[in-house]
């Protein structure tokens, strides 16, 4: 397999190809550091050819040792985001206290900076899919 990497302003987009055909598309949007410690990284595998499935995998890391990561359909994302990201703030935090660390507590400002990042990737998502359904419509 041969690999493709497109670097844009805020992702990094993978095209995963075998003898000339794409079989994987990845885009890796740029991390997120929630604080000093703790960061956020959003990666979509992107359906070719409705080959592969529409996901998105969300990994939340703490000093880059502690992270928690979980991969869900994109539907499912822009229904429950609050909620999954939530989740995996307290999975990450548990760890983080089984181990005799401080947790990372959240505020309203570091919420609304998630949200406002969340919702840049949600209308990216959907633009791609307009755009995908509109050239399929031909």
């Amino acid at each position: 397999m041969e690999c493709l990497i497109k670097d844009k302003n805020n992702k990094k987009i993978i095209i995963w190809t075998l003898d000339g055909s794409p079989k994987f598309y990845q885009v890796e949007f740029k991390q997120f550091d929630i604080t000093s410690n703790c960061s956020l990284r959003i990666i979509w595998n992107r359906p070719i050819k409705n080959i592969t499935t529409n996901a998105l995998t969300i990994k939340i890391c703490h000093s880059d040792v502690f992270f928690e990561e979980k991969t869900i359909s994109v539907n499912q994302f822009m229904i429950e985001s609050q909620e999954i990201l939530d989740a995996l703030f307290r999975d990450v935090n548990n760890k983080l206290i089984l181990q005799g660390l401080t947790i990372e507590k959240s505020n309203n400002i570091v919420n609304k900076k998630i949200n406002k990042y969340v919702n840049k990737i949600i209308k990216y998502i959907k633009k791609k899919n307009i755009k995908k359904e509109n050239i399929n419509k031909i």
